[in-house]
């Protein structure tokens, strides 16, 4: 399935919007973070009609840019490492037992292949 017609509703400038309006949101707005993709989406929409007129196309176009600045959002978030949560700080103990829980799955998994093979 061909999904480059996606590219045709994308307006950098109701992205560029959008980007600000979720930032806004985000830091100074007393909002929960799982309502910010849908109210970029309506702003979106809403500007969408503003630039193209009030037809399919134009709510279209504006739903997809605002939804798109809500991915690159998260994309540059996850590219930079700036997605990590920083209220959760573990001690060098707490970070020891987590790797040698990791080894012992990974040797777990491992005993389990060989049997299967037998």
């Amino acid at each position: 399935m061909d999904i480059n017609f996606i590219s045709d509703f994308f307006v950098p400038c109701i992205v560029a919007l959008s980007l600000c309006v979720g930032y806004v949101m985000r830091n100074f707005l007393p909002t929960d973070n799982k309502w910010i993709p849908l109210a970029l989406l309506i702003i979106g929409a809403v500007s969408g009609v503003i630039v193209s007129g009030f037809n399919y196309a134009g709510i279209v176009s504006g739903a997809v840019s605002g939804l798109a600045a809500v991915g690159l959002n998260q994309a540059f978030k996850q590219a930079l490492g700036l997605n990590v949560r920083p209220d959760i700080e573990l001690t060098d103990d707490e970070v020891q037992e987590h790797e040698l829980n990791e080894e012992e799955d990974e040797e777990e998994d491992s005993d389990d292949d060989q049997q299967a093979e037998e």
